[in-house]
Parts: structure tokens; sequence; C-alpha cells
């Protein structure tokens, strides 16, 4: 898989994210003085622990493997369960900006007239 698509799909698809890979993202986001403290507050509040999962084992496997990891396996994982996300340009058969696109970015061509595949 390309960077461009692996970014597309990184981007433009959050709606098909399984919600470990939410919370696992959500964990990366904290720094190392965040994530201490967070997890000082989330033994209060059930909240902040549903928020981060501090607690699950999987989440927790997911972050040890590393940010570049879960990121590539997201795009894999959503390249193959959902190829329809993939919007190419009818055209020049590049990636458009988002799946519901209509416009090439590259060569400007329109496709309004197809239907959306999803």
């Amino acid at each position: 898989m390309d960077k461009e698509m692996r970014e597309y799909f990184l981007t433009k698809c959050y709606n098909w994210y399984l919600e470990e890979e939410i919370i696992a993202l959500r964990r990366f986001s904290l720094t190392a003085y965040g994530e201490e403290t967070t997890r000082k507050n989330a033994k209060v509040s059930k909240k902040m622990e549903a928020s981060y999962g501090f607690q699950n084992e999987k989440i927790n496997n997911i972050v040890a493997l590393g940010l570049e990891h879960l990121q590539n396996k997201i795009a894999n994982r959503l390249l193959k369960e959902h190829p329809e996300l993939l919007n190419f340009c009818p055209k020049c058969n590049r990636l458009a900006r988002t799946p519901k696109a209509r416009q090439c970015r590259h060569c400007f061509h329109t496709w309004f007239d197809e239907p959306v595949k999803f």
C-alpha cells in the first residue's frame, strides 16, 4: 500500500474504525506526562477509563506495538474489508480526495452523474 492510499484511509475513513482502534489512537495522543496523570485520574473516573482503556489488555497490546504498526493495521483492514471506500477518478485513475468526492483533484474531471458506492 502506498503512502497516499494509507493517508487516505487514516484521514478520510475514520467512520469505519473499530472501537479499540479509536481508543488506541486516543492513547497515542497523550504525552508521557499526560498519560501518567490520566492513568491516576482513570482510577477515580470510570468515564476516563472507558475513554483511554488503560485496564483493557487488548488495547494495551495494540499500543505496545506502536503507532506506525497500528496505522498500517487500520489501513490494511479497511482496504480488505471495505474496498468500496476507494474512489478513483474514471479519467486518470488516481485516488480522489474523499470516498464521496465527485471531482478529481488531479485532472479536475467530474462524475456527478454516477451514484455513490456505499
